[in-house]
């Protein structure tokens, strides 16, 4: 059975910055923009898997 489990992830950090005072470094808009250009970037790459 093949549940092409990658695609189904989604990483909340609510309780890792509450309790620990964690700020992300890159804001989510330009973290969303830069992983947009290099999927672009790397189609081919990552196309074939």
């Amino acid at each position: 059975m093949n549940l092409q489990w990658r695609y189904h992830l989604a990483i909340d950090t609510t309780r890792f910055r509450e309790e620990l005072g964690y700020i992300e470094p890159i804001a989510e808009e330009e973290a969303l923009q830069r992983t947009i250009a290099w999927e672009r970037e790397n189609l081919t790459a990552t196309s074939s898997e």
